[in-house]
């Protein structure tokens, strides 16, 4: 079993570093007022960080408004 999770980080690491390296490109990001460039892969994976935070407190809300 411990064999198994250990091939399974590797595979996820080496998923996430393939990730990384096709998408390192600059991307330029407008926001409001403020223009800021930084790696198309950084900008998907704050935005998956904001989702899930979002989705986080949004069932957290609904807890306490239906109980």
């Amino acid at each position: 079993m411990k064999q198994i999770k250990t091939f399974a980080i590797i595979a996820l690491l080496m998923l996430c570093a393939v990730f990384i390296l096709q998408n390192s490109s600059m991307v330029e990001v407008t926001l409001l007022f403020w223009q800021f460039s930084l790696p198309r892969a950084l900008l998907i994976i704050l935005v998956l960080l904001i989702g899930i935070l979002i989705g986080a407190l949004v069932s957290r809300n609904k807890r306490y408004l239906f109980r």
